[in-house]
């Protein structure tokens, strides 16, 4: 356990210094600012619009619903690949430059390698994603005072566990194939499978894709937070599998 924790303090102070973290946080943030005030904007921007119609385009006024679908139509459809992209190639860019080799001569167990890489990769995502959380919803509250959301801390730790899901597919992929973004293609792969497998009448629920198909029915009040338990539960042993998978695997190969 020592080792974990100094070699996470390590690779935090990487990520810091090959600017990654920062990268992340800057386009969660970004996000995270622009989405209230693009919910705000866009029935005003609208109502500019002349289609030749003989009168402008009219919607109805925003809601805070509207910034929070916003957020997460970001957070999914962006910043979500942004995550995958960036720490993706941690893992095989220490395999093939002689860093890992390095760290495990000197007495690293290859368990601590890999849960240090993920921890690491954990936190950066969890402190971006809670800033730019906290900004939306400061931000919203500026904008739509009105704003009361149901279950909104349930609907971000479902998103948030998702992306736990993201980061432990691309930690399994960049150990079982050491190349930078094979770890990007698998986790691509994955979601697309967990899809697919939601579309099965009775599976949807238990899919890790539910986590991020199901956010503003919990905002709304349309659909109980205890309904997504299942899918919380598959997706966080999905992370412990894939996590002892790559544990496994990295403890067989050669380097």
């Amino acid at each position: 356990m020592k080792q974990t924790i100094l070699f996470t303090g390590k690779e935090l102070k990487e990520l810091w210094k090959t600017y990654k973290f920062l990268i992340l946080c800057a386009v969660l943030l970004l996000f995270g600012m622009a989405s209230p005030l693009m919910a705000k904007l866009m029935p005003e921007l609208f109502s500019q619009i002349d289609l030749g119609l003989g009168a402008p385009l009219q919607l109805p006024d925003a809601t805070f619903l509207d910034a929070y679908v916003q957020f997460f139509k970001n957070m999914t459809q962006i910043c979500l690949i942004v995550l995958v992209l960036v720490l993706s190639g941690t893992i095989p860019h220490e395999l093939k430059s002689g860093t890992a080799v390095l760290m495990l001569s000197k007495g690293l167990s290859r368990s601590s390698f890999i849960l240090s890489k993920y921890t690491a990769a954990l936190l950066c995502w969890a402190a971006g994603y809670a800033l730019s959380a906290a900004v939306c919803f400061g931000y919203t509250q500026f904008l739509f005072p009105e704003q009361s959301p149901k279950s909104l801390g349930m609907a971000l730790f479902a998103l948030w566990l998702f992306g736990a899901f993201l980061l432990a597919c691309v930690a399994f992929g960049g150990v079982l194939f050491s190349q930078a973004y094979a770890g990007a293609l698998l986790t691509g792969g994955a979601v697309v499978v967990c899809y697919l497998a939601g579309l099965i009448p009775g599976v949807k629920r238990f899919s890790p894709t539910f986590l991020i198909s199901c956010n503003l029915e919990l905002i709304s009040g349309a659909r109980a937070a205890q309904e997504i338990l299942p899918a919380l539960l598959v997706t966080a042993a999905l992370c412990i599998m894939l996590l002892a998978g790559s544990i496994l695997i990295f403890r067989q190969k050669q380097l």
